[in-house]
């Protein structure tokens, strides 16, 4: 298996925006560049990413919410990062931007498009074909569904885009949860004197029973071409498809709709491939954990390796010590001690008791106070 590393496909070429600016002006940027997110900054601090995701939560006036407010917590990636963990990421925080560091440097982001420009490297996706990563039975509504109906859908089933058929059954084309709230829930300045103000873009409101066909009519838009696959097509041609078309989804097509493929379906492909976990963790001395145990224990120290990457940005050095006190039959008391380095920061723990893992836990959940401790200090 080929190694791709976030070095390798790191883009220094990113939108960048304050925290304390509002929304609106965010929202215009993202219309002028067609960004769908951008890099969060308060000062020359990291805050996170703003997407177009994170800006209709509750958001009303746009003018009148700042950056701060929508800001979504992002993990730090290191250039060292291999791309197997870059998607995994991207899939658990729902983001399709992350920045890299080297440290205290921003070098950059890695999109979801620069992971699956990567698939070539890959013989174990070079062999996998559309129907074995393919959504089946994937969810549609006739183009005469209103915007209530399709909105309900969409949250009832997780999803964030959905085909569309017309009343013979065919579908004739995909429309996305963004598009649909960028499209027809928000409206621009009005103009005073024939010059837009300053006031940015806001949410209107709109007609619940109006269909999603009525909408695209009126607005002079159009649904997300229907792009088709074949069920044993390949998935590097799969990607090509969609770049070559600007799509973000595929059906599968034999002779009937089989399924879909969507960003989503490609990035859990990338995130199954085994790989090297590419981070500085040691332990010593740890006792023999079953299976299971062994599965938590491993969690529980990633989950605090990443949670450190997302607060400090910087490179990240975690120590677990697990040192056998006594014993009384078939159990045995231990101390954990965990130390994390970051920077030359140091965040220790330490907690002692019969049950190894939970005593691990609870060192664990140490750490994460003081590192956020640590980090609202320094904000």
């Amino acid at each position: 298996m080929a190694k791709v590393s976030a070095a390798d496909l790191v883009d220094s070429d990113f939108l960048r925006v304050s925290a304390s600016d509002p929304v609106s002006k965010t929202m215009n940027q993202f219309i002028s560049t067609k960004n769908k997110n951008a890099l969060v900054f308060d000062g020359k601090k990291f805050s996170g990413i703003v997407s177009w995701r994170s800006l209709y939560r509750g958001a009303k006036d746009f003018s009148k919410v700042s950056n701060a407010s929508v800001t979504e917590r992002a993990p730090a990636l290191s250039p060292a990062d291999p791309v197997e963990r870059v998607a995994k990421l991207m899939l658990e925080t729902g983001l399709r931007t992350l920045p890299v560091f080297d440290k205290n440097k921003l070098l950059g982001v890695v999109t979801h498009s620069a992971v699956l420009r990567s698939i070539n490297s890959f013989g174990e996706l070079r062999a996998m074909n559309a129907m074995g990563i393919a959504t089946k039975n994937f969810v549609s509504l006739p183009d005469s569904s209103t915007l209530s109906q399709a909105f309900s859908t969409m949250r009832k089933n997780g999803i964030d885009k959905i085909p569309l058929a017309d009343k013979n059954g065919v579908l004739v084309g995909v429309v996305s949860f963004t598009d649909l709230m960028q499209n027809f829930l928000i409206h621009p300045p009005k103009k005073k004197g024939g010059v837009r103000s300053n006031a940015g873009y806001s949410m209107k409101a709109f007609k619940e029973n109006e269909t999603v066909s009525g909408i695209l009519v009126k607005s002079r838009l159009s649904p997300e071409a229907i792009v088709t696959a074949s069920p044993d097509e390949s998935l590097p041609a799969i990607v090509q498809k969609m770049s070559k078309a600007n799509v973000s989804s595929v059906i599968i097509f034999d002779g009937r709709p089989r399924g879909i493929v969507t960003i989503t379906n490609l990035l859990k492909a990338f995130g199954a491939l085994k790989s090297e976990p590419g981070r500085n963790i040691q332990v010593s001395d740890s006792p023999a954990f079953d299976e299971i145990d062994a599965a938590t224990f491993g969690n529980s120290l990633n989950a605090l390796y990443d949670k450190a990457e997302m607060l400090l940005h910087n490179e990240i050095m975690l120590f677990v010590h697990f040192k056998e006190l006594s014993a009384s039959g078939a159990r045995h008391k231990y101390d954990v001690s965990i130390r994390l380095n970051s920077a030359g920061k140091l965040f220790m723990a330490k907690e002692s008791g019969w049950n190894a893992l939970t005593c691990v836990q609870k060192a664990v959940s140490s750490v994460e106070r003081e590192i956020k401790k640590f980090v609202q200090q320094q904000g």
